[in-house]
């Protein structure tokens, strides 16, 4: 049974994964008046993660996935290249940490010296 239960595409579940959480901690840091330091982007690499295997497990119980993955599967002259059916794997988790946080602390470095030019602009 899916967490949630909703008639869209695979590959747009899969990039949601991806672009929602991103989206959601650039808006955060572009609006926010306050100073982020490294706790913070931690606190929101944790709820991103949270979001992230909600949606693996969506994604995981969605009867085309499977079809997707050995659609994307693929073998030639000792070649073989498999899409990974484990969303919720040690290393996919500690990637996707990895990638959450590194985003959001580049966006927090991007929208501080913004921040800073238009502060000495004033």
């Amino acid at each position: 049974m899916s967490v949630i239960n909703v008639n869209l595409g695979i590959i747009t579940m899969i990039f949601g994964i991806i672009l929602i959480p991103v989206l959601l901690n650039f808006t955060l840091l572009c609006f926010s008046n306050k100073v982020y330091n490294i706790a913070s982007i931690l606190c929101m690499s944790f709820f991103n993660l949270i979001y992230y295997i909600i949606s693996a497990k969506s994604i995981q119980n969605n009867p085309n996935f499977f079809k997707l993955a050995s659609t994307y599967t693929h073998q030639s002259n000792g070649f073989y290249v498999e899409m990974n059916t484990n969303l919720l794997s040690f290393t996919q988790i500690v990637f996707i940490i990895l990638f959450y946080f590194t985003l959001t602390f580049l966006s927090m470095i991007f929208f501080k010296k913004r921040v800073d030019r238009h502060a000495k602009t004033k």
